[in-house]
């Protein structure tokens, strides 16, 4: 979680900056068309800082569910089964299924 985190802020921070950069151009433009070219740049620079702000708030959000998840887990010593096995499925190809097998006794 840290790196992906890490990863989504940097390049957040990033965008912002080429952002600022892309102000500082739209300042200096010459002529109608170089305003209208860094007016986009702006936008979709702001656009792009904002979605990796968003998924940098998503993967906070699930690093602490796991870790509250994991918490809660801790004294959970049953040993839990998942299965992937592929069987006919009646019209001559193959269906794929998954099972879990969990026991639910009252923890010791």
């Amino acid at each position: 979680f840290l790196g992906g985190y890490s990863f989504l802020v940097g390049t957040a921070v990033k965008a912002n900056q080429d952002r600022q950069d892309a102000r500082g151009q739209y300042n200096a433009a010459q002529t109608p068309e170089d305003e209208d070219y860094w007016d986009g740049e702006i936008e979709r620079l702001g656009n792009k800082r904002n979605t990796f702000i968003w998924f940098a708030g998503l993967t906070a959000f699930l690093s602490f569910a796991d870790a509250y998840v994991d918490a809660h887990l801790r004294n959970f010593n049953e040993r839990i089964d998942a299965d992937v096995a592929a069987f006919p499925d009646g019209e001559g190809g193959l269906a794929w299924a998954f099972r879990v097998t969990v026991p639910l006794e009252e923890p010791r």
